[in-house]
């Protein structure tokens, strides 16, 4: 029902089929020099090239110039690594990545 009230969220999907997850923000911590402008939204995810992705399938840390999934368009180094810890009951294919972003 809630494709047929929002067809734009669910255009290209056949009936029944599921969006292949997106790793999205859970938390996040600024440092007092960090303005409102980097803050990522709840609803954003993550390109689906980003350095984060890498971080989830391998257990090495990873490494890019990136832009975060928000507003502010600023580029920056963006550091990733599979979480050393995981949720009970977290799904194995979507595992829980900390990252750390710097503006450059």
């Amino acid at each position: 029902m809630a494709s047929k009230q929002q067809p734009f969220l669910f255009a290209g999907f056949e009936e029944g089929a599921l969006p292949k997850p997106m790793l999205r923000r859970q938390s996040l911590h600024l440092s007092d020099r960090c303005g409102g402008e980097h803050m990522i939204p709840w609803n954003k995810s993550f390109d689906a090239e980003s350095c984060v992705y890498r971080a989830a399938a391998q257990s090495e840390m990873q490494f890019a110039i990136e832009r975060l999934p928000n507003r502010c368009g600023d580029l920056g180094m963006l550091e990733a690594v599979r979480a050393p810890y995981q949720r009970s009951g977290s799904d194995p294919e979507q595992p829980d990545v900390l990252f750390f972003w710097r503006h450059e």
